[in-house]
Formats: structure tokens, sequence, C-alpha cells
């Protein structure tokens, strides 16, 4: 009897993990896990810098669009902060795999560029978009040289180096490179 070219029992889960030509993981999948990972390390530096619980640090979070209203809100207020939250992760593992497609710098020194994301990625936020959002009215510009040197490096290492790490992973192979 001749065996089947498809299986859905185990073609579609591999199907599903990899590309069908290339057998690199599929983009999506992996920006979702960079997402998660980039989102997980971010909140838990602000946790830990800030010494306060993670839902408080959702709620610092939905400050943004709230204002200081966030504070009192609550539950509610902490799950639109974690929405958020996850959202602007999202967007930062996307934008670089986006720019992986056009920069092959990106994935081919993922480290280097990794870490100057992160780097790049602290400044466009802490000054840019906060100053800009609703959380902005209270907060000032951050001066203090213990918060810009641990933001940073946390930026860069838990955010950049993870959003390096997501794009080189959702990468074709590289063919001129040997698999020796």
């Amino acid at each position: 009897m001749e065996q089947p070219l498809f299986t859905p029992s185990t073609d579609s889960i591999v199907a599903a993990r990899v590309g069908p030509i290339t057998g690199a993981p599929r983009p999506a999948a992996v920006i979702f896990l960079g997402t998660f990972v980039v989102g997980l390390l971010d909140i838990l530096l602000a946790a830990v810098y800030y010494q306060a619980p993670i839902l408080g640090c959702f709620r610092g979070v939905a400050a943004g669009v709230l204002g200081r209203a966030a504070f009192q809100g609550g539950l509610p207020a902490s799950l639109l902060g974690a929405a958020l939250h996850f959202f602007i992760a999202f967007s930062i593992v996307s934008v670089y795999y986006l720019a992986s497609r056009r920069i092959p710098a990106l994935v081919q020194r993922p480290v280097l560029c990794g870490l100057l994301y992160g780097l790049g990625e602290f400044v466009f936020m802490n000054y840019f978009v906060v100053p800009l959002s609703a959380a902005g009215s209270f907060d000032r510009l951050p001066t203090s040289p213990s918060f810009i040197f641990w933001h940073a490096l946390g930026q860069a290492v838990l955010v950049g180096l993870p959003s390096a790490v997501a794009a080189k992973a959702a990468s074709p192979p590289d063919p001129t490179r040997s698999s020796s």
C-alpha cells in the first residue's frame, strides 16, 4: 500500500512550526514568541527596578493613555496596561524583524545590532513616546544617571537582544554559510 505524501497528523504540525521549503521557523510564530519574551522581561525589569507589583507596573503603562487615573483604576487599568505593553513589545519585535529583511546585518550580527536596537528603543520610548503620552504630564524626562544606566542596559539586553534573536530565528538559513 502506498504511503500518502501528506498526513495531517504530523505534516500539518511541522508545517505550522517551520516554513515549507527552508526549514526556518515561520516568522509569525517567532515574532509572537519574541513578543512574549520581550514583554515579560521588560515588565520584570520595571517591577524589580521600581520594587512594585507587576499589576502596578501595568497600571503605569496604562497611565500613558489614562493619565493619573490609571493608578486608581484597579484590575481594568492593569489589564489595559498589559494589553498596551504587549502591543508595544509586538511592535518592537516586528519592527526589528521587518528591518532585518531589508538590512541583512541585523541578523548577521544579532548581538551587536540587538544591543544597539535596545538602546535606540530606550531613547525613543523615554524621550519621545512617554513625554508625549498622558503620563508625560507628571513624568519628567529621565535625568538620573542610575535610571539611565540601568534602564538603557536593561532595554539593550532584555528588549533589543531578544528582538534580534527572534529575527535571526525567523530568517531563512544563509546559503553562503556551511552547516559544518
